[in-house]
């Protein structure tokens, strides 16, 4: 007769699935993190910034903005409730 199959150990496989896992991980968030940096950059640049307030449509468009949704805000809450 043939010796008995042996069982699984347990820990080996618990430490493969969560190397896996990790593996699975860093390939799905390395490149969300890498674009995310190229993303924000650009914000960092404060001639940007001093050009974009220095524009005589910047404050009527923030309170447009600020209106429209305020707005759509009281709306919601009238219809829902």
């Amino acid at each position: 007769m043939a010796a008995p199959l042996r069982g699984l150990n347990r820990a080996s496989a618990a430490g493969a699935a969560k190397l896996a896992a990790a593996a699975l991980a860093a390939l799905v968030l390395l490149p969300m993190i890498g674009v995310l940096g190229a993303a924000i950059a650009p914000s960092l640049d404060l001639s940007a910034w001093q050009s974009l307030w220095a524009d005589p449509q910047s404050l009527p468009a923030w309170r447009m903005t600020v209106w429209t949704g305020l707005a759509s805000t009281a709306l919601t809450w009238l219809t829902v409730a």
